[in-house]
């Protein structure tokens, strides 16, 4: 897959420069040293989210190449943002506090989860390292009945740049996903729906003809996969979800949105005090 070009952005960002130095804007200088800092740091974060118990995290951990890293369980109470960052070194695994505080986490051990607002896992991975422009998240799934966990999930929905919705093929698409899918569609047109456990499902190719349909009939262009754990190729899965995410395109969408709003906040103040013309900027 095609790298991120982020240097795409750098004549703009040194022509803001010149204005901060010109009229002598801290503000603008500082806000550009933030987005220079997010431009270096920029990740795509692909949010694999759905209802509880669709398999999530057994697609994931077949994806990363280790079976028992993410926690399988039924139990839903184990649930928590999980963050999968390729790394060359020995896994290690953080806990994040609420503070934004990290600590070492053993994320076998449950009890040692609890408390966190999220996890990271750092992965010796190939998969990982192949896709390092994303950062892949593990989500609680809706509709577990515990309402933390459909906070958990409120709280952190709108920080995806794309999103994946694995569903349990053994049904078909109800009003809880479509709702979920039109919500998500808010924060990004990048998404793909997974039919998962396809393998149970011996008419699995109709229900993805019916999902498409009830995707379709809510103005919902979202392409859908099938999938299984016990699949051959359950490892591309996840990469066949992704493989219409233009990264270039989602990283420029996002970029020009964040300098247009620096922008327009400092001509905007400018303007007002009457430093500038707006027309010599704009």
């Amino acid at each position: 897959m095609k790298k991120i070009n982020k240097n795409k952005f750098d004549s703009t960002i040194s022509k803001l420069k010149n204005i901060a130095n010109h009229y002598g804007s801290d503000t603008l200088q500082n806000q550009l040293q933030d987005l220079e800092d997010f431009i270096s740091n920029f990740n795509i974060n692909v949010l694999v989210v759905g209802p509880f118990n669709a398999g999530k995290s057994s697609l994931l951990n077949k994806f990363i190449g280790v079976d028992d890293l993410l926690l399988e369980d039924d139990d839903p109470t184990t649930a928590l943002i999980t963050e999968l960052y390729p790394t060359s070194e020995e896994s290690h695994f953080v806990g994040v506090r609420d503070d934004n505080s990290e600590v070492d986490i053993d994320p076998e051990a449950k009890d040692t989860l609890k408390g966190f607002k999220k996890a990271k896992f750092f992965v010796n991975s190939e998969n990982l390292k192949k896709y390092a422009d994303f950062t892949f998240v593990d989500t609680p799934g809706y509709g577990s009945g515990i309402e933390a966990h459909n906070n958990v999930l409120k709280n952190y929905i709108n920080n995806g740049s794309a999103y994946i919705l694995v569903m349990n093929s053994e049904k078909t698409l109800d009003s809880q996903d479509l709702r979920f899918l039109r919500e998500i569609s808010q924060y990004s047109k990048y998404i793909s729906v997974i039919a998962n456990k396809a393998d149970r499902n011996a008419n699995i190719d109709m229900v993805v003809e019916h999902c498409r349909e009830s995707l379709e009939m809510n103005g919902l262009d979202v392409p859908i996969f099938k999938g299984s754990k016990w699949a051959e190729n359950a490892a591309d899965i996840i990469p066949t979800a992704i493989s219409g995410f233009n990264v270039q395109t989602i990283f420029d969408e996002i970029l020009k949105k964040k300098i247009v709003g620096n922008g327009r906040k400092f001509l905007g103040r400018n303007i007002y005090y009457g430093k500038f013309l707006r027309p010599q900027y704009t």
